[in-house]
């Protein structure tokens, strides 16, 4: 059979689909990138946005979610809300996305969001949902609240793990797991993405 000649597509480049399944429960999160649709994507443009668990189930824990933001006129709740998770308001996106007329403008913008965006974190829920017969998971967005609100799951013991000794002192508390919220930034928000939407268009 003779070889078959292959070029690089956007199909490579839209990676946005895949996503980890999570045990149902609470899980800190973390913000890894932000991704633009490409400009003959099928259906409303938008954002992949990935997430990483880095707090929670101890059998989800690295997982990596990801979280679609359309920019359709009646959905874009869903980007204020991510937005907000990681400490834009929604005023800053508001401005950020005020005229986006080009696919060129859509990917700075997805800069822009990146460069914002990773590494914050954030706590909230992660809920199975059944999509097209198959199960998936989604992240519950009216759950989401600040990262120094998450608590740390207590491990559970084997069910036949043999009692442990008692501890010949008592043990220093470290505290219950929560993890310091993200410092906000200084600066103004809106002249920052100004700045980077201007860079991201050079």
């Amino acid at each position: 059979m003779p070889f078959r000649p292959y070029q690089a597509s956007d199909s490579l480049y839209n990676t946005g689909g895949g996503s980890s399944h999570f045990e149902e429960g609470s899980f800190l999160w973390e913000f890894r990138g932000v991704q633009a649709t490409p400009e003959d994507c099928k259906g409303d443009p938008g954002f992949y946005v990935k997430i990483a668990a880095v707090g929670g189930s101890p059998t989800s824990v690295g997982g990596v979610l990801s979280h679609f933001c359309s920019v359709s006129d009646k959905a874009q709740f869903n980007l204020g809300t991510i937005g907000e998770a990681g400490g834009i308001t929604t005023a800053a996106m508001g401005k950020l996305i005020a005229n986006i007329a080009t696919q060129k403008q859509h990917e700075a913008v997805a800069k822009a969001l990146d460069t914002k965006l990773k590494g914050k974190r954030f706590a909230a829920n992660a809920a199975d949902d059944n999509y097209d017969g198959k199960v998936r998971s989604i992240l519950v967005l009216n759950t989401i609240q600040l990262a120094d609100t998450f608590v740390a799951p207590a491990p559970t013991a084997p069910k036949t793990a043999p009692p442990r000794p008692a501890a010949p002192a008592a043990a220093e508390d470290s505290g219950n797991g929560a993890v310091p919220a993200d410092e906000p930034e200084p600066g103004d928000l809106e002249a920052d993405f100004e700045k980077m939407l201007a860079e991201a268009m050079k």
